[in-house]
């Protein structure tokens, strides 16, 4: 992904992660439901139904997920007496799956939403400014962690989410791949700030700070990919 236009193909900063995000929003239409209404028997209010409530497997076939108890709520429910006590003075939500792929989703879109404005903010700097190579490999990092995202999702076996070791290993690859996006937005954030004043001594160490930062996630993805 460049920065400069050629005679035969333009290119534009971003449209790799927008093509990326695309695919995961395609993905998550069709196997996610768009949130619903059903109605209480009893009082006839409308309720609003859970969107990650169910999920539509390749096979077309329906996965309740909210009968999918979580690990570590179970292990919430063997506490001792006193914890009890203090949950029946101060009920909290008993956590769910669905409502952990919903929060999921919005750190995710979080994420996206802060890159799409870093993006922006790229564009109104100054034409030098923004074809600093660096930019180029911010880019790079957020579309791989985009598709790294995409591939855990595809490859999901969501019926299989309350098998502790499975649960904690989803569990652990989405939440590190949340966390690295909103690094990479952080160091492209502040990269921007730096670089428009370095007349200031603090901004260039910055910079360099910056730099190291991210070549260490370049070369983690680059071994990933030569191990593979």
């Amino acid at each position: 992904m460049g920065l400069l236009s050629t005679l035969f193909n333009t290119f534009v900063f971003g449209s790799e992660a927008e093509a990326a995000i695309n695919k995961l929003t395609k993905w998550e239409q069709e196997h996610f439901a768009s949130t619903g209404y059903r109605y209480d028997r009893q009082t006839g209010k409308s309720i609003i139904t859970f969107r990650y409530t169910t999920y539509k497997n390749d096979a077309g076939s329906a996965v309740d997920l909210s009968r999918i108890p979580l690990p570590f709520a179970e292990s919430q429910e063997k506490r001792g007496i006193a914890s009890r006590l203090k949950d029946w003075v101060n009920p909290q939500p008993k956590p769910s799956l669905p409502a952990l792929i919903a929060q999921y989703r919005s750190d995710v879109s979080k994420e996206i939403q802060t890159y799409r404005v870093n993006v922006k903010k790229l564009d109104n700097l100054d034409g030098t400014l923004k074809r600093d190579s660096f930019f180029e490999e911010i880019d790079r990092l957020f579309c791989n962690k985009l598709k790294m995202l995409y591939n855990e999702l595809v490859f999901c076996k969501f019926d299989a989410l309350g098998e502790p070791n499975y649960f904690y290993e989803m569990h652990g690859k989405l939440t590190s791949l949340c966390k690295g996006m909103q690094s990479l937005n952080t160091y492209f954030s502040d990269y921007m700030y730096a670089l428009s004043r370095l007349e200031y001594e603090n901004n260039k160490q910055d910079l360099e700070r910056i730099q190291i930062s991210v070549k260490a996630m370049s070369d983690a993805v680059d071994a990933v990919k030569s191990g593979s």
